[in-house]
């Protein structure tokens, strides 16, 4: 360790690369500050080429969101790391006991039947989640900020709407989101009171066919527990381009967002560090921070304690200490720092977003796997009264069939044989289903799997 230095070493030390950390460090460095990104993961490989990631996922078994980042190109292991100088906390890759895939834990070894383990995805790469995100972008609604003041539960944000829609704009430029002023003046603002101040930066992107055939059936129903809520079908703004934006190309419908856009229409992260660096910012990956280390009076930081993957260990010191990693590592870094947990919130009530995956045949082919994962959703019931009582929620309607639930059936081919389903056989959707439960054949499995890939429907 370095003897500590009087004054900062940067003006801003940002922790994380994500769309946060991007985005903080391309304005900051833009505006000729001294900026240095710290970031625990390693570089995705670019200068290779983008085919290399989705050779990656190809050659992936489960198909999981990080599959792309895992091979051998992207996040080697260094077999000679002394693991007396990286205990296990630090250790930045190891195998999923349940489906053989890489992901990033603090249990060592993890324990997979623990009903507490946080179940969901992030890297440790250089931008952060974005790399595997769908591309989905949705604003918070103005009610979402008063809940105890409107619905008797929770309570209520410091800040409106109002406060952060100015921002909520901004982000939008610099991503490139392409959404419908249409549809959100006569559905959103009307119905959500969710004005916006400038219009989309792109037109929305293009329904697809699945979206209106369920627009033709639904739209305008009346669900007989809210009768006042009558669904509708609309578009989904999204980060992912509708036409060239900030050098960037338009969709070309590859239904691959999650976990990766093969040609970068879709918004990430790495393009506003790529960004951040050539204004001036400079980036040190693979570092793992560790701790805050703060004043006497605990109000300032005055170094950031890191450790290289090689078990090195070093600090660097800022004027501005921004965390920008995720809802996990910013709070294991307060808490190991000792900071800002008065009280003593900091690392409770972490919760992913629910979900409830719902899939049916329809009556007549749909043609899924066109233009992003979804493109439409159903949001009449993101707010209302009800919420007293029942969560928000909004319904997405799925454009990419059974693959959604890749994890669990990883269709079409069928990672095992499921059980027999006598009363639905149509339930599953696998080739290993059809051979072995359903004893299909021939010309009878040709027909079969064509009915599954046309006609499947997923919400």
């Amino acid at each position: 360790m370095r003897p500590f230095v009087n004054e900062p070493e940067f003006d801003v030390v940002i922790i994380g690369s994500g769309i946060a950390g991007a985005l903080a460090a391309y304005r900051l460095a833009t505006a000729k500050k001294k900026v240095l990104i710290l970031e625990a993961g390693g570089v995705a490989p670019e200068s290779l080429g983008r085919w290399t990631m989705v050779q990656n996922f190809i050659t992936s078994s489960s198909k999981a969101p990080d599959s792309p980042f895992c091979g051998e190109d992207v996040l080697p292991v260094d077999s000679k790391i002394d693991s007396k100088k990286q205990p296990p906390l630090y250790r930045f890759v190891q195998p999923n006991a349940v489906n053989g895939d890489n992901y990033y834990f603090y249990a060592d070894p993890p324990n997979p039947t623990n009903p507490n383990r946080f179940k969901s995805y992030y890297e440790r790469l250089v931008g952060g989640s974005t790399w595997h995100w769908q591309g989905i972008y949705v604003r918070m609604l103005p009610n979402d900020f008063r809940m105890h003041e409107l619905y008797g539960i929770g309570v209520n944000w410091p800040i409106s709407y109002r406060d952060v829609e100015r921002w909520y704009v901004d982000a939008e430029y610099e991503m490139g989101v392409a959404g419908s002023d249409e549809e959100n003046d006569a559905y959103y603002e009307r119905l959500f009171h969710a004005y916006r101040s400038k219009p989309y930066p792109m037109p929305a992107l293009v329904r697809s066919y699945l979206d209106k055939q369920i627009a033709v059936a639904i739209d305008g129903v009346a669900l007989s527990d809210f009768p006042k809520q009558r669904l509708k079908v609309n578009t989904v703004p999204h980060a992912i381009n509708s036409r060239e934006y900030k050098d960037r190309p338009a969709c070309e419908g590859n239904t691959s967002c999650l976990p990766l856009c093969p040609i970068k229409a879709r918004y990430e992260a790495i393009i506003h560090i790529e960004k951040a660096l050539k204004a001036g910012a400079i980036l040190r990956s693979q570092c793992v921070v560790t701790k805050l280390e703060l004043d006497d009076n605990k109000k300032s930081v005055k170094r950031v304690v890191y450790r290289r993957w090689d078990g090195d260990e070093d600090w660097v010191s800022g004027r501005i200490v921004v965390l920008a990693a995720n809802g996990i590592e910013n709070p294991r870094i307060l808490l190991y720092s000792g900071a800002g947990n008065s009280s003593d919130a900091v690392g409770r009530y972490l919760m992913d977003h629910p979900i409830k995956q719902s899939y049916a045949l329809a009556p007549k082919p749909l043609f899924p796997f066109r233009g992003p994962q979804t493109t439409s959703d159903i949001a009449v019931f993101r707010d209302g009264p009800f919420r007293r009582d029942f969560a928000g929620f909004k319904t997405s309607l799925k454009n990419d069939g059974w693959s959604s639930v890749a994890a669990t059936i990883t269709a079409p081919r069928g990672a095992s044989i499921p059980p027999q389903h006598p009363d639905t056989p149509n339930a599953i959707g696998t080739v290993l289903d059809f051979v072995e439960n359903q004893k299909l054949f021939g010309a009878n499995l040709k027909k079969t799997v064509h009915d599954h890939a046309t006609e499947e429907n997923g919400a």
